[in-house]
């Protein structure tokens, strides 16, 4: 698997023990910590024997989350006993993590909440996290039976490099769903052509986003997966933008100006000091600025053949416009 600067990132934080060299320093949670440490895991809560053979390759993160499916809480509690036994250690919604949920909230199995407290305490993170999550659920604890409780959840408390990292990651998995369910709505009265011409640009502009998020994004403040989102609300905001008849219109002297002020500020990459930069370099702009060039003409494919009446003067220019404002970030 290609490993992006994203990917590097996390691979480092673990490599580095991020998890396993944290200590729980907050008294209170050390005391209530202590008070669950005997608790016992239901044993009638694990999948049969039969059940274990079934569901040997399940994966109990995307059961609980659904993820575009129905949750299955049950399933999830199931898989996560499973998980627990292969101790997968790589897997942060995983094993313990999901049956904390679980037990916290009552999905799958009876609430519990000295069980999830239990687990709480065994999963690990920053200390400010941890103390966070076990406070949390002794307050939930701590409350009248018939008070209602919020869902409780591993990324209510996730500020620390590692958790904020995994969470983000796992957000982004529902919402990549989402954004796919937009754009087949968009799509669902287009003919072939159209949609023929609108996957040549998707596929450019996927070629795009993945260059200007690894090799033209400063990853030593931001993650590669919050990047893409970004840039892919964007691409969908002005796909629905044109599909509702908003589309631009620019007279060949705003073009010209566009591309002056786009040349410009490409040109100040290319002979500016990087000094403020991170992980980027000239370099890395100049291969992501060829992507975009393509992901530009993409655009001005995919207008001629959905929408006829729009120019591609105005295609260019609305693209560069918007080219030209990612680049003017380097000037400061």
């Amino acid at each position: 698997m290609h490993k992006t600067k994203y990917t590097f990132l996390i691979a480092l934080l673990l490599a580095a023990g991020t998890m396993s060299r944290a200590q729980l320093t907050d008294p209170a949670s050390l005391q209530t910590c202590a008070g669950v440490k005997e608790v016992q895991l239901p044993a009638e809560d694990r999948p049969s024997a039969e059940e274990a053979k079934e569901m040997t390759k399940c994966v109990s993160e995307s059961l609980y989350y659904g993820y575009g499916k129905q949750a299955d809480y049950v399933a999830a509690r199931k898989c996560a006993y499973l998980e627990l036994d292969r101790d997968l250690k790589d897997k942060a919604f995983s094993g313990k993590t999901i049956l904390m949920m679980v037990y916290a909230n009552g999905k799958g199995a009876e609430r519990k909440l000295d069980v999830a407290l239990k687990l709480a305490c065994e999963v690990e993170g920053s200390p400010g996290d941890w103390a966070g999550r076990i406070r949390q659920l002794d307050m939930m604890r701590k409350a009248a039976p018939s008070a209602p409780s919020n869902n409780f959840g591993i990324c209510d408390h996730s500020s620390g490099p590692y958790w904020y990292a995994q969470c983000a990651i796992q957000g982004d998995k529902a919402d990549k769903i989402e954004r796919d369910q937009r754009l087949e709505t968009i799509q669902r009265k287009w003919d072939g052509e159209e949609k023929r011409a609108f996957r040549s640009l998707r596929a450019a502009a996927n070629r795009y986003f993945k260059l200007r998020v690894t090799k033209e994004t400063d990853l030593t403040v931001t993650f590669e997966v919050q990047e893409i989102a970004l840039l892919e609300n964007t691409f969908i905001e002005m796909v629905d933008q044109v599909e509702r008849g908003e589309t631009p219109k620019f007279t060949e002297a705003d073009l010209r100006l566009a591309e002056s002020d786009l040349n410009g500020a490409f040109a100040h990459t290319q002979s500016g000091k990087p000094t403020h930069w991170g992980t980027v370099t000239p370099d890395e702009i100049k291969n992501t600025q060829l992507a975009w060039t393509a992901y530009r003409d993409a655009w001005i494919n995919f207008g001629k053949v959905k929408y006829p009446k729009v120019t591609e003067v105005s295609w260019k220019t609305w693209i560069d416009k918007q080219r030209r404002e990612l680049l003017e970030k380097f000037q400061h």
